[in-house]
């Protein structure tokens, strides 16, 4: 077992949401807006774009500040991709509080995963396209940087 800490890859809301099985049981990072919070079931509705996800905030090591009250707070969520059940989605969907107003567009709830949270934490200062866009980069960026450091490794044997 390694020492060092398991890195939370950042992805976006989507990404999750599209590719659910490449992200189960894998620690993300990633951004959106809180949509609704049911604080109950300590469970939010991050969104992001056209998708949302269920977020369980249990194990939270900061539940609490301005996200849990104020709808469309910016966050960073760090925790894990898990299977979501049918029954639990369909408990959610009674308890969560509807939210004081919809995103333009469609918005489709991701029913098959959710992120078991760590840490929430609230950054206003956080533009989510960017943050899309360099997330939709970084494997062409990580592909690079491999090829970079095999060449190295190479030249210098």
């Amino acid at each position: 077992m390694s020492g060092r800490p398991d890195v939370a890859s950042p992805t976006t809301v989507a990404a999750i949401a599209e590719h659910s099985d490449e992200h189960l049981s894998r620690k993300v990072r990633t951004c959106g807006k809180v949509l609704s919070y049911d604080c109950e079931n300590a469970r939010m509705l991050l969104w992001s774009g056209e998708h949302a996800l269920l977020v369980d905030t249990k194990l939270c090591i900061h539940a609490s500040g301005a996200w849990l009250r104020e709808p469309y707070t910016i966050v960073v969520v760090i925790g894990y991709v898990e299977r979501l059940d049918k029954q639990h989605f369909e408990k959610a969907e009674r308890t969560m509080p509807a939210p004081t107003a919809l995103p333009a567009g469609n918005l489709a709830v991701s029913e098959v995963v959710q992120i078991q949270a760590l840490l929430i934490k609230v950054d206003p200062y956080i533009d989510l396209r960017e943050w899309e866009e360099d997330c939709e980069g970084l494997p062409g960026y990580l592909q690079r940087l491999q090829a970079a450091r095999s060449k190295r490794a190479v030249t210098h044997d």
